[in-house]
């Protein structure tokens, strides 16, 4: 009986050590400016959780919070230690302040919600608009090039649906730099179940939207 009293206490010290010693790695926000445009535009936010000897620790539930906006408040880190949740502004403006809790760590980071009033309507965000090869073959290439340009620094989030309107993916969804992008992505490498037919590629450049037909045979 004794010996049975010692083997729980040693298991419950031994989860105990383990449990102190997790921790965050680092947080990070991308992109770190949104607008108050009802969710249109978010940021991923992403934090690495890891044990005393920096090795990643899978399945740690990691609770977010957030003073303004909102995000999925609960999610456990994959086999990379990676936990991931989505931040909106649910109509909100200011600095927002998200925070990840395990059971022996904190940490925060920060994202700006811009007003869309601060945006030039007179400016024309983005032109150039185009992909290629449209169409193309599988039988000789998985990867399309959504190339653009900006007339300004500014968040840009890509989509494609297929044609019932049903989402495949999200292409990207960052804040880019003004001047000329090339964004490539590779069909093949999303483990996504595309089929030959029409895709629709959808994108948000804050204020100004367009959308271009994929022809996949």
């Amino acid at each position: 009986m004794k010996q049975l009293f010692f083997i729980i206490l040693l298991i419950l010290f031994s989860s105990m050590n383990f449990a102190q010693g997790i921790h965050f790695d680092w947080i990070d926000a991308e992109p770190d400016t949104i607008y108050a445009d009802y969710n249109i535009t978010y940021s991923e936010i992403t934090v690495r959780v890891v044990d005393e000897d920096e090795i990643p620790v899978a399945e740690v539930p990691v609770h977010f919070e957030c003073d303004i906006g909102n995000c999925i408040y609960n999610v456990n880190t994959n086999d990379e230690g990676l936990a991931e949740t989505t931040f909106w502004d649910a109509g909100d403006i200011g600095t927002a302040h998200i925070t990840a809790t395990i059971d022996s760590d904190e940490i925060e980071v920060e994202v700006e919600i811009l007003p869309l009033n601060l945006i030039d309507d007179k400016l024309t965000i983005f032109s150039d608009f185009y992909i290629s090869p449209n169409p193309f073959s599988f039988r000789k290439n998985n990867t399309i090039h959504i190339q653009f340009s900006l007339a300004r620094k500014q968040i840009v989030n890509i989509k494609i649906f297929n044609i019932k309107g049903q989402f495949i993916d999200t292409i990207l969804n960052k804040q880019l730099d003004t001047g000329n992008h090339k964004i490539s992505y590779d069909f093949s490498s999303r483990n996504k179940k595309i089929s030959r037919g029409i895709y629709f590629v959808f994108a948000n450049f804050g204020t100004e939207v367009s959308t271009k037909k994929v022809a996949i045979y």
